[in-house]
């Protein structure tokens, strides 16, 4: 019953009549001469094709009204979709389809399998104008950075924000960046402390049914994960240590992190 409730979704609300425009601009494109159904037809089925992805999306994260055809959908040239992920699932879809050929179903299907636990998630890292250097760091991890307004990376998929904001900054004021930030149904990890007081309203995290979480890193159990990631190469390091020093010298490498200079030191006992 749960999955005829969602193969019926697309016959609900709003679904239902995008379905029947586009039957009626592929008909119209069929019948039409060459040099005009061909392009209207490539158009609808950019239309259409963006639609289906941002209506498994929403029924991946359980909202049970289908979304409405948004004007930026129809942009051909913006592809809400990140190209670098769009050519991945290419070259996935490829290679599946060659192996089933020449392989097998089973082993196509055993790689799909694979395939679908190893996909790539698009990451963000936002920040100030001071931490250019260590934002250049985290781009070695294969990450984009920002030193200004992020929303228009976080909405370039379909419109909604990203699925999961970390707030580490160690201050109050950034929650608000991240609840603007984070799309519906979304989360918010906060690792980050933030002692000041909050001059801001809270009313997004209900409004966006946003779950906020707070997490301390600093016990046993995540340490003992690092040190696996670590001891198994899946985890380098090398990038972020900005230098040793002996533990006398404390003062100079804490220095270097809170100026930006580094974005870890590391303390030797002497």
């Amino acid at each position: 019953m749960n999955l005829l409730r969602h193969l019926l979704r697309p016959a609900r609300g709003g679904a239902m009549g995008v379905v029947i425009v586009f039957a009626l601009l592929l008909t119209i494109a069929a019948k039409a001469s060459y040099l005009l159904g061909l392009p209207l037809a490539l158009l609808v089925l950019s239309w259409f094709f963006k639609y289906c992805y941002i209506l498994f999306d929403q029924v991946s994260r359980g909202f049970n009204e289908p979304p409405v055809m948004d004007i930026s959908m129809m942009n051909p040239v913006s592809e809400q979709r990140p190209a670098a992920q769009v050519c991945i699932l290419g070259l996935i879809i490829a290679a599946i389809v060659v192996t089933n050929l020449y392989v097998g179903a089973w082993p196509a299907v055993l790689l799909s399998v694979i395939c679908l636990l190893f996909l790539p998630a698009s990451i963000a890292i936002l920040g100030l104008e001071a931490d250019k250097h260590r934002l250049g760091i985290a781009k070695q991890y294969g990450c984009e950075t920002f030193t200004g307004d992020a929303s228009g990376w976080a909405r370039q998929r379909d419109g909604l924000g990203a699925d999961c904001v970390i707030d580490a900054a160690g201050h109050s004021s950034t929650l608000k960046i991240a609840m603007d930030l984070v799309r519906p149904k979304g989360q918010i990890t906060k690792v980050g402390w933030g002692p000041q007081p909050l001059g801001f309203s809270l009313d997004q995290l209900v409004q966006k049914n946003v779950t906020l979480q707070g997490t301390f890193s600093h016990n046993w159990p995540v340490w003992e994960r690092v040190i696996d990631l670590l001891a198994g190469g899946q985890l380098d390091v090398r990038p972020i240590i900005g230098g040793v020093w002996p533990v006398t010298q404390w003062h100079e490498a804490f220095e270097k992190m809170h100026k930006g200079e580094v974005v870890k030191s590391v303390l030797k006992p002497v």
